[in-house]
């Protein structure tokens, strides 16, 4: 908790930043070069948004592995990261869901159809305005800390296959840059307080010693 408290000011510098003077020439480059003149934007703009059923999924099978691994094996690694996994997963969807009308932030699809000053337009509840932050970033980020929290080895791959996610998201213009930045970031704390308040598993995280 205390390392995500210390990057907050680099991330929120970074978005501010990134909203006046990044994302409208990023997101331009994006259309111009990998989008103009083929069916790609269509073709993912049909893609369909499975992040709730995701959340439901994933959260109700880390439960239902949770019980086993306890019945079989007790309290260990795997079923506190279990636990955790299963918490912050609705838990950042719930963050993310209020989060989006508060900010009121144009989705870049709908952005590049009619280019507006870079902003970031508060309470605005209309459709197309639930771009900031990342819900999917969000999620997947919360995730992919918690699993890395109790296996550091091949959670560390997990995290780097976050940047992929983000440069798919953006490439495919559902985001801008900094909707993923601030996803990612937000995923991170979202662990970090969890982890806090699931402080008697905490002991348990370096139980793995070969994960």
């Amino acid at each position: 908790m205390k390392h995500t408290a210390q990057l907050f000011p680099c991330a929120f510098l970074f978005v501010v930043a990134g909203i006046f003077f990044l994302d409208n020439h990023l997101s331009f480059a994006v259309e111009r070069f990998l989008r103009d003149g083929s069916s790609f934007g269509h073709s993912t703009a049909s893609i369909p948004d499975l992040l709730l059923p995701f959340v439901l999924t994933m959260s109700a099978s880390l439960l239902v592995v949770r019980r086993a691994r306890i019945r079989r094996f007790g309290e260990d690694a795997y079923s506190a990261f279990c636990l955790l996994g299963a918490t912050v997963l609705p838990f950042s969807f719930l963050i993310k869901t209020v989060l989006k009308p508060l900010f009121g932030r144009i989705e870049t699809r709908v952005w590049l159809g009619n280019p507006l000053p870079p902003a970031l337009q508060w309470f605005h509840q209309s459709d197309g305005h639930s771009g900031f932050p990342s819900g999917h970033m969000m999620v997947l980020s919360a995730l992919a800390f918690a699993f890395w929290l109790y296996f550091p080895k091949p959670g560390g791959k997990c995290l780097l296959l976050l940047p992929l996610m983000g440069a798919a998201l953006i490439i495919t213009n559902y985001h801008f840059l900094t909707d993923v930045v601030a996803g990612a970031y937000l995923g991170l704390a979202v662990t970090s307080a969890t982890t806090l308040l699931l402080e008697e598993n905490a002991p348990r995280r370096k139980q793995c010693k070969d994960c």
